[in-house]
C-alpha cells in the first residue's frame, strides 16, 4: 500500500481577457485553471482536421464520425498556398470551401478553431506560405534587404498577409462566435521561434497579427499560439497551446528513441521533440518560456492522435501510444486535450508543384507526396483505427465528468516515476477537487515498446484536505494498461465512496463502468435511505468499452464506427456485426447487421506489366463503398490513373494500405507502382525485403441506418 496526503494547492483562479458571448446567450470564458462554459467549468476535447486535404462531399461524414467519437471543437490549418498558389488568384471552390466547411461544423453543433498562420507547418509545402511569396524574399536577403522578410514586420509581407486575412474574413463572415457562428478561437502563426531576430521583435509581430485579424473583424472569445520551445506568445493576447507525441519521425537519425517521458505524469509542459528537425539547437533559450506559465491553464493543441512518417523514419503511432499520452496529460494537468491529427486525409496538386514538404524546399524531411494520414484515429480513407475507441472512452469519461476534473488540481505523489526509462515505478497521480472533495487516481502502466511491472494488489491511501482519508480498493495493475479510480465521485443522489472500475459514462441515473476484475462499488452512507437512492450501475467489460458511443439517452456497443445524423444512428461495417443499445433503465437490445457481402468479397484483377508496375482492375457491384487493400513488399506504393495523375501513395511502416476507390473517383484502371530502396532508415515494424505486389482485393464498407 502507499500513503500519500494532499495538501491544498494556494492558488487564487484568476479570469483571464478571453471570453465571448453568442446571441443566444451561451458563453464561453478562460480563468487560469480552466475553460468555462455557460458558467460550467470544461475541459474541451477538440481534433485536428484539414478540411483542404479531404473530399468535401465526404466532409459531413466525417465531422459526424468525429462528433461520435467525442470531438466538441474541429481544428483545421488554412494552408495559404492552398488557396492563392499563384499571387491574385484565388481558390475558395471545393475542397477548399472553407465557409461550407465551417457552417457544417456549425449545423452538427460542432466548434471551430481555425488555426490562419500564415505560416502554419502541417508538413505543408513552405510552411504553408506560397511559392511566390517565399520567391520575393529570396533574392532581397541575398542582398542584405529586410523588405519583403517572411514572418516579420516588414511592409510588403504584412501587406500581403492582409489580403490574405481578408480573403479569410470573407468566407467566414457571420461565423464568428459572437455572430452566432461556430468559431470559438484562433491560432496566430505556429512555431514561432524563427522570423524576426530577437523575442521583443517576435512578440511585436505577434501582435501586428492579432491587430490586423481584429481589423478584418475576425474576432473570438480565444486566440492562441503554439507554446513549446521558445515561441512568442504575448501575455494577455494568446493562450500558450502545448503538444506531446510518441516519437518523432522528423527526428534527423535513424535511431530508436530513449524512453519518452511523455508516459508518466510530470509537471514539465513543453516536449522537446517537438520543433526539434527546425529549432536553433544552438538557442540558449531553447527551452525557455517567453510569458509567466503559471498565470494560465495546461492546454494542448498538438498532443498526438498519430504520427506522419518520414522516409527516414518509419515510426508507427501504437494504439496504445496514443491513448497513454493522452491519459498522461490528463494525470498532468491538461484542461483541453486537442489531437493533432485526429483525422488524415490527402495532399492536394497544385497547378504548379505538390504540397508537401520536402527536402527540395528547404525543410530536413521528406514525406509522402499524397499521404497525410498521420496514422489518425480516423485514417486517410475514413477508417476508424483502434486508437478512435481507446481516446472515446476518456472522452465520454470527461464529458461526463469533466467539470469535477477541470476544477481538480494535479498531486504528483513522490513514489511516482520520474525518470522515463523507470520500469519499477508506479505512474500515477491524483486529481482532487476540494470543492466536492471528489477526485481521481490516474494511473499510466504504459511505455511505448518497453515492459513495465506490474503492481499487483495496488491500493493507494490518501490522507484528504478535510482530516479524513480514504484507501483505493486493490487493484491488479497489469503491464499496457491504464486506470482511472475514483472517489466520492457524486453519482445522482448517491456518493461512490470508491470502486476497482473505471467510470465511462451516464444515462439518466444509469453510470456505466469498466473493468474486467470482479466489480465492487462500495457508497457513502448506510441505512435504508442510502439504498433507496442507489444508481443503476452497469459494468462492462474493458474490451466493450473500447467499442461504446453515446448518442442522446442511449449507449450502444458495437465492433464497427458508428455517427448520427438527424436523429438517426448509422454504422459502417465490412462484416456481419452485433450493436447493444442500452437505454436509461431496464434490458439492453441487441441489433444484427448483416453486411449483404463478406469481408473479403470483390475482385482486382492485377497484370504485372513490362516495366515491372501493375495493371490494376477492380469489380464494382452495386451495393458498398470499394475499399482497395494493397498488400506488398517494398518501400513505397504509389497508385495512378489511366492519364499517369498520381491519386495515392503510402511508404511503407507495416500498416495496411486500403485507399478508398470511391474517394478515387471509381477508376475502371490504376496503375500501382512499388519502388524498392534499401537504404538505411529507421523502422518500428521490419519490412520485408523485396519488391512485388502480394495480394489485391475489395473490401466492402456499407453503411447501415439502425432501426
Amino acid at each position: 500500500m502507499y500513503h500519500f496526503s494532499i495538501t491544498p494547492q494556494a492558488t487564487v483562479i484568476e479570469e483571464l481577457p478571453f471570453s465571448g458571448k453568442a446571441p443566444n446567450g451561451d458563453s464561453i470564458s478562460v480563468n487560469s485553471r480552466y475553460f468555462v462554459k455557460n458558467g460550467k467549468p470544461w475541459v474541451p476535447i477538440m481534433g485536428e482536421f484539414h478540411f483542404s486535404r479531404y473530399a468535401c462531399e465526404e466532409w459531413e461524414r466525417e465531422l459526424l464520425k468525429m462528433k461520435a467519437g467525442g470531438i466538441e471543437i474541429v481544428a483545421s490549418y488554412i494552408f495559404w498556398i492552398h488557396h492563392e498558389e499563384e499571387e491574385g488568384i484565388w481558390d475558395f471552390s471545393g475542397n477548399r470551401d472553407l465557409r461550407r466547411f465551417v457552417e457544417l461544423c456549425g449545423k452538427h453543433g460542432l466548434y471551430v478553431f481555425l488555426r490562419v498562420g500564415p505560416w502554419a507547418h502541417g508538413e505543408c509545402r513552405n510552411g504553408g506560405l506560397p511559392d511566390w511569396l517565399r520567391d520575393k524574399d529570396e533574392p532581397e536577403r541575398a542582398l542584405g534587404i529586410d523588405g519583403h522578410k517572411l514572418r516579420a514586420n516588414t511592409p510588403r509581407y504584412l501587406a500581403a498577409v492582409d489580403k490574405y486575412f481578408e480573403r479569410i474574413a470573407e468566407q467566414t463572415k457571420g461565423q464568428m462566435w459572437e455572430q452566432g457562428g461556430p468559431v470559438i478561437a484562433i491560432q496566430i502563426e505556429n512555431e514561432y521561434y524563427r522570423g524576426e531576430p530577437d523575442t521583443p521583435s517576435r512578440m511585436r509581430h505577434m501582435l501586428t497579427l492579432k491587430d490586423m485579424l481584429l481589423r478584418h473583424g475576425l474576432r473570438v472569445p480565444v486566440y492562441t499560439a503554439t507554446a513549446w520551445g521558445s515561441a512568442a506568445v504575448p501575455e494577455n493576447e494568446a493562450l500558450p497551446m502545448f503538444g506531446g507525441y510518441c516519437d518523432a519521425p522528423w527526428a534527423g537519425h535513424i535511431n530508436e528513441l530513449p524512453e519518452n517521458p511523455g508516459f508518466m505524469p510530470h509537471r514539465a509542459l513543453n516536449d522537446p521533440l517537438i520543433g526539434c528537425d527546425i529549432q536553433e539547437s544552438s538557442s540558449a533559450e531553447k527551452f525557455e518560456y517567453t510569458y509567466d506559465v503559471t498565470r494560465y491553464p495546461y492546454l494542448t493543441a498538438e498532443l498526438g492522435g498519430g504520427m506522419q512518417p518520414t522516409d527516414h523514419r518509419r515510426v508507427v503511432a501504437f494504439p496504445k501510444d496514443i491513448e497513454g499520452l493522452s491519459l498522461c496529460k490528463l494525470a498532468s494537468g491538461a484542461n483541453l486535450l486537442g489531437y493533432y491529427m485526429y483525422h488524415g486525409g490527402t495532399n492536394p496538386i497544385g497547378r504548379l508543384s505538390t504540397m508537401q514538404e520536402s527536402k527540395d524546399t528547404g525543410y530536413p524531411n521528406d514525406l509522402p507526396v499524397r499521404s497525410y494520414d498521420f496514422q489518425a484515429p480516423l485514417g486517410e480513407w475514413g477508417t476508424a483505427r483502434e486508437s478512435y475507441g481507446l481516446l472515446r472512452r476518456i472522452h465520454l469519461f470527461l464529458q461526463t465528468w469533466g467539470d469535477i476534473v477541470a476544477r481538480a488540481p494535479v498531486y504528483i505523489p513522490d513514489f511516482s516515476c520520474t525518470q522515463a526509462a523507470d520500469g519499477e515505478s508506479l505512474r500515477l497521480s491524483i486529481r482532487h477537487d476540494e470543492e466536492t472533495g471528489c477526485g481521481f487516481v490516474l494511473i499510466n502502466n504504459y511505455l511505448r515498446k518497453r515492459t513495465l511491472r506490474e503492481h499487483p494488489h495496488l491500493s493507494v491511501d490518501l490522507a484528504l484536505p478535510d482530516g479524513s482519508s480514504i484507501c483505493t480498493l486493490p487493484i491488479d495493475v497489469k503491464d499496457g494498461e491504464h486506470y482511472i479510480l475514483p472517489y466520492r465521485l457524486p453519482l445522482g443522489r448517491s456518493v461512490l465512496k470508491r470502486t476497482n472500475a473505471t467510470p465511462l459514462t451516464a444515462i439518466g441515473n444509469r453510470y456505466f463502468f469498466y473493468t474486467d476484475e470482479l466489480p465492487i462499488y462500495e457508497f457513502s452512507g448506510t441505512g435504508e435511505d442510502t439504498l433507496a437512492t442507489l444508481p443503476d450501475i452497469v459494468t462492462l467489460s474493458e474490451r466493450d468499452s473500447r467499442h461504446a458511443y453515446r448518442f442522446g439517452n442511449k449507449l450502444y456497443i458495437a465492433d464497427c464506427t458508428l455517427y448520427e445524423k438527424e436523429g438517426t444512428v448509422y454504422a459502417e461495417i465490412t462484416k456481419d456485426t452485433r450493436v447493444t443499445i442500452y437505454g436509461a433503465t431496464g434490458d439492453p437490445t441487441v441489433l444484427y447487421l448483416e453486411a449483404e457481402s463478406g469481408e473479403y468479397d470483390g475482385e482486382c484483377t492485377a497484370l504485372q506489366q513490362e516495366d515491372g508496375s501493375y495493371l490494376l482492375k477492380p469489380t464494382y457491384g452495386e451495393e458498398g463503398e470499394h475499399m482497395l487493400l494493397i498488400d506488398y513488399t517494398g518501400d513505397k506504393a504509389y497508385l495512378y490513373d489511366e492519364d499517369g495523375t498520381l491519386l495515392s501513395d503510402w511508404i511503407t511502416t507495416g500498416l495496411p494500405y486500403c485507399p478508398s476507390l470511391a474517394m478515387l473517383g471509381n477508376p475502371a484502371t490504376l496503375r500501382l507502382v512499388l519502388t524498392n530502396d534499401e537504404s538505411p532508415r529507421y523502422y518500428d515494424i521490419r519490412r520485408a525485403s523485396g519488391c512485388q505486389l502480394n495480394d489485391a482485393h475489395i473490401i466492402l464498407r456499407h453503411t447501415v441506418a439502425l432501426p
